[in-house]
């Protein structure tokens, strides 16, 4: 786009409406902002200060270019064109989509929450499920090790009743029996450390499907407040919206 290309209402009308925009957004920071609490997540904060400070330091770096075109000081560029038209069109989005969009949300709460349940917790939900499987697979591997562990510990048992018998049969001190002896109480030391440290696993793996159960509940219950919240912030817009068109017919 060349400089001749413009039209020559495009500054003045720009030079107009960017003010009005100006202040439109102004009055509609300052009514969103007595809204926040302490609730309000930073991130919002932070998303909507940056939508509304883009267009508002556009406007204060195009308007006194407005003027110095209007005034025939400087020339047209592409660039001031493109942008200074990028300014109004997000103010414009700001002003009348995002109230718009947020109606839509309040209004619509119970679609919002169920699109955003099968988009945003899909990964979740799949997170959950191999976690759960991953559980099953290790509580099944302990069970086994533990049983295993046990029935090495009824063999070693017997074989130190055998061995215990023969030296009384035999009322001597062998001392290869003896060594044998001293063999299975290592067998049976470690057969018993190996017991308890399975027990802990199966402690541990306990614990940890209670906390990842917590968490869904938690999940679901947070689910459920913001779906309330969107309902009755809904349910206030329209109400509001009610009353002021009663009150415009009443007027007329």
């Amino acid at each position: 786009m060349h400089a001749h290309a413009v039209s020559d209402q495009y500054w003045p009308t720009a030079a107009v409406v960017m003010p009005v925009l100006a202040l439109a957004i102004v009055v509609e920071a300052r009514a969103t902002i007595q809204h926040w609490t302490k609730s309000t997540p930073r991130r919002v904060r932070t998303g909507q200060g940056i939508l509304w400070t883009i267009p508002l330091l556009l406007f204060a770096y195009f308007e006194p270019i407005a003027f110095s075109i209007l005034a025939g000081q400087a020339e047209t560029t592409p660039a001031q064109v493109f942008m200074s038209s990028f300014a109004i069109t997000v103010s414009l989005s700001i002003l009348v989509l995002s109230p718009a969009f947020g109606l839509f949300l309040r209004s619509n709460s119970w679609l919002v929450i169920t699109l955003a349940r099968m988009t945003l917790g899909r990964g979740f939900r799949q997170q959950l499920r191999k976690n759960r499987r991953n559980q099953k697979i290790i509580r099944t591997a302990i069970v086994r090790m533990r049983r295993e562990t046990l029935d090495t510990l009824r063999r070693l048992d017997i074989r130190e009743q055998t061995i215990r018998a023969t030296l009384a049969i035999h009322n001597a001190n062998d001392e290869e029996l003896l060594a044998a002896l001293d063999h299975v109480a290592k067998l049976r030391k470690r057969a018993n450390e190996r017991l308890k440290m399975l027990d802990a696993y199966q402690q541990e793996i306990a614990t940890f499907a209670k906390e990842i159960e917590k968490a869904v509940a938690k999940d679901e219950r947070l689910w459920n407040e913001i779906e309330e919240q969107l309902v009755t912030m809904g349910k206030l817009h329209i109400k509001s919206a009610l009353i002021a068109t009663d009150d415009d017919s009443s007027e007329s």
